[in-house]
């Protein structure tokens, strides 16, 4: 009996169900055995050992609160997927594996009884390779039987069927991680039913461990959705034509599939063209299981159908020829006088029109007409740049509307011009834009790049300040340059805003060519009183060398002290500490220039020290 898709869920099928098949989780219950610790501990969350080793498994959970933070374990939600299987592990609160010892044998249930091509266990087996024999009954009474099936260990080195590894195992009785890597794994074993069966009822799976020391353990149950087979038609359009179609679909089942159509000649696409009237098909699947039925094509005359005719640019820009091309037919006749399937038309200035008749392959007629336009060049706002510029001076950003197109020229580099590339001269620069009508234009300007010429006069009447001297006022020629600096404002610099250090100030010069000068001079602020400075008395016998230094001196005493070094502000800087550890000798460096003192620790007296560098 033929069964029909709704519209969407064939489409479903044919973009992603057809290529490949699909196992999906079935409920199944009877596990005899809680394998997995799930919280507080392994002991008391599972129901026995799996192994000789007393190894249990263990969920993610579990992992990260009894194994210091590990992310191993089995998944919290109970899925293993691999490729086009997806199994559900059973709650690991409950009985959640099929554990067979020893030769013995248990059955799965079914929770709903239903067909299946095919079915796939999640299993593995403990203390060595396993084998099992598998027997699927159906709930008329029937069975299909699965002997000799080889089941790896779960530390096999080499397996081509693993579902899940490197989910780690615990020991029962501590509770403690094994922390394996790879290791161990779960495989899955694909048993396919017969033709026949295939149309049951699946009720329960009974599992035999046929091997005396290894023991087998099962963990889910998969099945692949029944064939589900689906065709659309559509009617012949035209009189004596043959461009009926049928596209058959399958949901579910054995893939790959072949197909055959009752065609002279026979065809063997899941999509064909069909003339008026009955036609028969059959699908086979992988198992060669096979499915036939018939479609009836009929007969919807209707207007001459359309064409498309794609010109390579439309509008077209003023002056340019356009090629009109088109497809869909086996012959053609244009209103140009040509019959191929190009032609090729000069534009005029105003809009014109083109058509085109063609006859197919399944002798229908077609026709198309398409309009071709003219449109304008485009018009382009260049942004102006300096009309002179000098050689030395940085890289100029050049920007242009519409934004997108290409600027060209000399010393033109990522959109920059780089007049010390170009060097002295007059240069054009152009900027070329391409609509979205394929329609070029290119505008162009002009600059001229001179040198540098201006000679800078610039020294400071002093070139040694105290940080409580009046300001000073600079000067520079030629006039109308800019002074800059720290404590500069204007032409005025103010040691008493700068401080102690040494400060450069420049003097900077833009000439007729908008070449840039400039000089620099260099200003010392000292401070200038030691008032209240009490020198550290000789009975200390403490020796600063060298003094002056270029931040860089030896503080040695004959006595245990400890001293400050400060700076001008007063800021203790670093505490130096003379003692037998050190042989009462320190080395002091990394010291910036200017005035420091070194102070005792315990009399507030001083010693000068001098960093010049």
């Amino acid at each position: 009996m033929k069964k029909i898709l709704p519209a969407g869920l064939f489409l479903f099928c044919f973009i992603f169900q057809c290529a490949a098949q699909n196992f999906l989780p079935i409920t199944t219950t009877g596990y005899n055995l809680d394998a997995v610790a799930e919280n507080t501990t392994a002991l008391a969350t599972t129901g026995g050992v799996i192994d000789g080793s007393n190894y249990v498994l263990y969920s993610q959970n579990y992992g990260s609160t009894f194994g210091g933070g590990s992310t191993t374990g089995l998944p919290n939600s109970g899925l293993v997927a691999a490729g086009t299987r997806t199994f559900q592990l059973c709650t690991y609160s409950l009985s959640n594996m099929l554990y067979l010892p020893n030769a013995q044998a248990d059955t799965l249930y079914l929770s709903t009884p239903a067909p299946y091509p095919s079915l796939s266990l999640l299993a593995f087996a403990t203390e060595g390779t396993g084998n099992m024999n598998v027997k699927v009954r159906f709930t008329d009474g029937s069975s299909q039987s699965f002997n000799g099936l080889a089941v790896s260990d779960w530390f096999a080195a080499t397996a081509t069927n693993i579902a899940i590894s490197g989910f780690d195992r615990v020991t029962r009785p501590t509770g403690v991680p094994n922390y394996t890597n790879v290791n161990p794994k779960m495989f899955y074993f694909d048993l396919s039913l017969t033709c026949a069966n295939r149309l049951k009822n699946v009720q329960r799976i009974i599992v035999q461990s046929t091997i005396a020391n290894p023991r087998i353990c099962v963990m889910a149950l998969a099945g692949s959705s029944a064939a589900i087979y689906s065709v659309q038609t559509t009617p012949v359009t035209c009189a004596g034509g043959s461009n009926g179609t049928a596209s058959v679909s399958v949901f579910g089942g054995l893939p790959p599939f072949t197909y055959t159509w009752s065609t002279t000649p026979v065809l063997n696409t899941a999509s064909v063209n069909l003339p008026i009237g009955a036609s028969s098909y059959t699908v086979g699947d992988a198992a060669n299981c096979s499915f036939s039925a018939s479609v009836n094509i009929t007969q919807s005359i209707v207007p001459n159908g359309s064409i498309n005719i794609v010109a390579s640019q439309n509008p077209v820009c003023s002056g340019a020829s356009v090629t009109l091309s088109t497809s869909g037919a086996n012959s053609y006749t244009w209103s140009t006088g040509a019959s191929t399937s190009n032609t090729t038309s000069t534009t005029l200035a105003s809009t014109s029109s083109y058509s085109v008749v063609g006859t197919t392959s399944l002798n229908c007629t077609v026709s198309g007409l398409i309009t071709v336009s003219t449109t304008a060049l485009p018009i382009i706002t260049f942004t102006s740049v300096p009309i002179k510029i000098c050689s030395n001076a940085a890289g100029i950003l050049l920007s242009a509307n519409p934004p997108g197109g290409t600027f060209s020229g000399q010393a033109i580099t990522f959109g920059t011009f780089f007049p010390n590339l170009a060097g002295p001269g007059t240069f054009t620069l152009a900027y070329a834009y391409t609509d979205a009508n394929n329609c070029s234009s290119v505008q162009t300007i002009t600059t001229t790049v001179g040198s540098p010429t201006t000679t800078i006069n610039f020294a400071l009447t002093t070139p040694s300040l105290c940080t409580n001297s009046s300001a000073l006022s600079l000067t520079a020629t030629p006039a109308g340059g800019t002074f800059s600096g720290t404590a500069v404002s204007g032409s005025i610099f103010s040691p008493s805003v700068s401080g102690v250090g040494t400060f450069n100030i420049t003097y900077t010069y833009t000439d007729a060519n908008n070449c840039v000068a400039s000089k620099i001079n260099s200003m010392i602020v000292k401070v200038c009183s030691t008032v209240g400075i009490i020198e550290i008395p000789e009975e200390t016998k403490i020796q600063i060398y060298p003094n002056p230094n270029n931040g860089s001196f030896m503080v040695k005493s004959e006595n245990e002290l400890e001293l400050n070094l400060i700076n001008a502000l007063g800021s203790t800087i670093r505490t130096i500490r003379l003692n037998g550890n050190n042989s009462f000798v320190v080395l002091v460096d990394d010291i910036a220039p200017g005035v420091y003192f070194v102070q005792h620790a315990k009399h507030s007296t001083f010693k000068k020290v001098i960093v010049t560098r």
